[in-house]
């Protein structure tokens, strides 16, 4: 829910100054509807005391052009409270002695406190100094200093370095990997690809407790999960939202990397909620409703407010960001040019794509895709139906009057199992008859009518569909064959599906409705294609939160000895790029036109690199903190009743590196088990990534205080692309 106080539509100003016309002392800001007064301030000492105590989130800047950058602090007074006065200074020194602009402006309550400026008018690729200062009882007090750098102008020969960063959890972890960026003092700028924040605060599938907490204060407010000793919580209201902020930007590590580098940043899931699309939530895996647009735009409007993002039109002196911005009308999509060499696009994954293509609720023996579609799809291909009829499954139509017997007895075992999930007996009996529909899988129902038999007498069971009746059958994909085994739950939708047969299923789903995998909406799209095909940069560097590099865990060698039904290759994600397969090939497609095209990519927690082809490669960056691959991937199958069943579970998790690569000649790198960051090194004919890794026990212990301890654990891997194509370094 929007809290009452936001009932005035606007939320957060940023105001632009343009450097000459803002830089004396006593210039003030008005909105013009009353939410910013113009305001007094007094003379600024020449060296203020710096208060962290006024400022506890210090300073952070972003979005850098050439001429421009975003400002960002945060400004509180628990002696005052309302909206407070505050000034903005930047100058070329740090010593504040070549003043290029100050300008005075209020931290308001309704932003709680944040305070964005845009300084525009700035001199191309220059380095310049920012603080903030509060004036109180005739004192000045300023922020931590920060240092921000625009970009160099177009058609500039230089050479550009930046990191890119994502998934940062907090809860239970310490941000040493940050350390390898302060290490490094010439820097452009960072990237952050998403998940700068998680919305839970102790989920204990990924977080661990050690003393890195969160406790909402606004806890009945936020979602309820768990149940018994492992009940969590996740953010929900704006006030839940904006703690998270400020708990995360507390740590020393992540200041520091903010007041000396610009950071670009787009979301991902976790800055609203776990696998999300557009405004629904999957914590609960299709057992309720999860779509919740207030939610939705309290996260948005809490990133707003404490990312420094340029959300606003450069075309008026404030940038205005209220609910009208927000969801469904969000755009965070945008793109920046460093020289000639380097063209930055962001994208957003999770704003307009939709729902994953099989739905958590979905009941196993449901036909997918029925024998006709299937023979229509694979009559394209030139592959006759009798190559794959033995790995589909027979159906009938539950709905035939021939079948009619078996309907309330279905009914009736699906609402046992329904209310076993969780539901109630109304809830449970409504969803089993919703599924009790259509073409139902012939084993599925002998299943279903086998523990019905096992629970009455003899007098009143059921005969099972005759094998032979089976036989005549029509074939075809059910949700099973994709490994959807539960009434509810991620695996075998989400995570774990079986390649083959999802394939099948996104290709029919695709040939009849392209927008299934719309996975960056209409508009996205075309203005990123446009972008690509129309770029003058050396690279055209594209960042994705999610990968497009294809992960397949291949169990179908025999010396893994992995039996039925589990001996099978599995997309381990299709919440990613998998998930979409026809929409990605057709980006990839589009991308291969233009030489130089390379994407950066986060979310999976795990290092790779692909080659897509036609000079398009991919560098997808490990986790910050948030753990790794490995860990999600044993916790993943170890959790699942079915899946748990693996023989040899351990060691094919150990070997997951090999049999990622294994399965997709693609890839040619993984690391799924460390932590780190990258740091890209661009200039006219070369593209360097270097890849700085950290064990995984390496985050759950501060090195804070001996920086050296961190770097002499990191790894470094570096990989180059040229004219020629990607190598190793």
């Amino acid at each position: 829910m929007i809290d009452n106080k936001m009932n005035r539509r606007r939320f957060l100003e940023t105001v632009v100054v343009t450097v000459g016309a803002a830089s004396v002392v006593g210039l003030s800001g008005c909105s013009g509807d009353g939410l910013n007064e113009p305001i007094q301030v007094g003379e600024v000492n020449s060296d203020p005391t710096m208060s962290m105590q006024y400022f506890p989130q210090s300073v952070a800047s972003g979005d850098p052009t050439a001429s421009s950058v975003v400002l960002w602090s945060r400004l509180v007074d628990a002696s005052v409270g309302g909206d407070l006065p505050v000034i903005v200074q930047i100058a070329t020194d740090e010593s504040f002695n070549n003043l290029v602009s100050q300008f005075n402006w209020q931290a308001m309550a309704v932003s709680d406190g944040c305070v964005k400026v845009k300084f525009d008018g700035l001199s191309a690729y220059t380095t310049y100094y920012y603080r903030f200062i509060y004036q109180k009882d005739g004192e000045s007090f300023s922020s931590p200093v920060g240092r921000t750098k625009t970009a160099p102008a177009a058609g500039d020969d230089v050479a550009v370095k930046f990191a890119y960063v994502s998934c940062q959890d907090y809860i239970g972890r310490f941000y040493n990997s940050y350390l390898k960026l302060l290490d490094e003092d010439d820097l452009d700028f960072v990237v952050h690809l998403g998940d700068y924040i998680y919305e839970t605060t102790g989920d204990p599938q990924f977080q661990v407790q050690n003393g890195r907490s969160i406790n909402f204060d606004d806890q009945a407010g936020a979602i309820e999960l768990g149940s018994g000793d492992n009940v969590f919580y996740a953010a929900q209201s704006t006030d839940n939202y904006r703690q998270l902020y400020k708990t995360y930007r507390s740590d020393e590590v992540l200041q520091k990397v903010h007041e000396r580098f610009p950071m670009i940043a787009i979301w991902d899931d976790h800055e609203f909620s776990d696998d999300s699309y557009g405004a629904t939530a999957t914590f609960f895996d299709g057992k309720q409703d999860e779509t919740n647009e207030s939610r939705k735009r309290n996260a948005e409007q809490a990133y707003f407010e404490f990312m420094p993002i340029d959300a606003g039109s450069s075309g008026s002196k404030v940038l205005n960001v209220d609910q009208s911005q927000l969801f469904p009308n969000t755009r965070i999509y945008r793109d920046f040019m460093f020289g000639k060499n380097v063209h930055l696009m962001m994208t957003d994954f999770r704003s307009q794509r939709p729902d994953h293509l099989i739905p958590e609720d979905a009941f196993p023996g449901t036909i997918a895709v029925d024998e006709p579609t299937i023979k229509l799809i694979l009559g394209t291909q030139g592959i006759p139906f009798a190559a794959v009829s033995g790995s589909l499954m027979p159906y009938i139509n539950i709905n035939d009057a021939n079948f009619s017997a078996y309907i309330p007895v279905l009914i009736g075992v699906l609402t046992q199992g329904y209310m076993q999930a969780g539901l109630d007996a109304a809830t449970a009996q409504a969803k089993a008859t919703e599924k009790v529909n259509g073409n139902l899988a012939g084993p599925i129902v002998n299943d279903l009518i086998s523990q019905y038999n096992a629970s009455v007498p003899a007098a009143q069971q059921l005969p099972l569909i005759a094998d032979a009746v089976l036989a005549a059958m029509p074939r075809g994909l059910a949700y099973a064959l994709v490994g959807k085994t539960q009434l509810f739950g991620a695996v075998g939708s989400r995570y774990f599906v079986v390649k083959d047969t999802y394939d099948l299923l996104a290709g029919a789903l695709y040939a009849f409705n392209s927008g299934s995998q719309d996975a960056l909406g209409i508009a996205q799209e075309l203005w990123l294609k446009d972008k690509v095909l129309g770029s003058p940069a050396r690279w055209k560097v594209i960042g994705n939160s999610v990968s497009m590099n294809s992960l397949v865990l291949d169990l179908t060698n025999p010396l893994f000895g992995v039996p039925a039904p589990f001996n099978q290759k599995f997309y381990l994600n299709v919440d990613h790029w998998d998930g979409f397969g026809q929409k990605r090939d057709e980006l990839l497609g589009t991308f291969a036109a233009v030489p130089g095209t390379i994407l950066l990519s986060g979310d999976i927690h795990s290092s790779f690199v692909g080659d897509h082809g036609q000079g398009t490669i991919e560098f997808t960056s490990t986790s910050v903190s948030s753990g790794n691959l490995k860990q999600l991937i044993q916790g993943t199958l170890a959790s699942d009743p079915v899946l748990s069943q693996i023989p040899g579970l351990g060691g094919l998790v150990d070997n997951a590196n090999a049999l990622l690569q294994s399965a997709n000649p693609k890839l040619k790198y993984a690391e799924t088990g460390m932590h780190g960051v990258a740091i890209v090194e661009a200039n006219a004919d070369t593209l360097t990534t270097t890849y700085y890794q950290l064990p995984a026990d390496a985050m759950f212990v501060s090195m804070y205080a001996d920086p050296a301890q961190a770097l002499s654990l990191m790894t470094e891997t570096s990989f180059t692309v040229d004219s020629a194509g990607l190598q190793s370094v």
